[in-house]
């Protein structure tokens, strides 16, 4: 099997782990969003707008707006109007939605903490650093490939983009 292929299938097996209900994980998407929520609160405790959010994140407002309406139906957000801008609607998270993050975050840290047990230190940080770069050279040829796209020079014979 191809080395691109089995790295996206890898990449798929990890997304199941993040289903795995024995783990008892809020959804990746949703704790997302929640941490940044939380986490701004520190900052601006008047909370941060969809738009803020979906910008942050660098996802769109709709996939925000769909998180958001799951965590409020969950108790864990609230929004209210900005005092500062009335258009402007603030988002913050209960004391529900925190300590259900506390919890999530908790469980995954000792998850991770376990599985790295099974492995060397050296292991690891060759690992973090393979995985950072990967990350990097695919958002770099995503970004020229959706760039190529547009102009009409995308090149589809497998040498990959080259950046200019």
């Amino acid at each position: 099997m191809d080395t691109g292929i089995r790295l996206f299938e890898t990449a798929r097996q990890f997304r199941q782990l993040g289903r795995v209900e024995c783990l008892h994980l809020m959804p990746q998407n949703e704790m997302a969003v929640l941490k940044l929520v939380a986490d701004s609160a520190l900052k601006d405790p008047r909370g941060l707008s969809v738009s803020e959010m979906a910008q942050r994140l660098n996802v769109s407002v709709p996939l925000v707006s769909r998180t958001l309406k799951r965590l409020r139906e969950k108790g864990y957000i609230q929004s209210a109007a900005d005092r500062l801008d009335r258009r402007s609607t603030r988002i913050v998270a209960t004391l529900q939605g925190t300590r259900a993050l506390e919890e999530t975050m908790q469980r995954l840290q000792s998850f991770i903490r376990r599985v790295a047990g099974r492995m060397e230190e050296q292991e690891l940080q060759q690992l973090q650093g393979l995985l950072e770069k990967l990350y990097h050279a695919m958002r770099t040829e995503a970004l020229l490939w959706t760039q190529e796209e547009k102009n009409g020079t995308l090149n589809l014979n497998g040498q990959g983009c080259q950046e200019k």
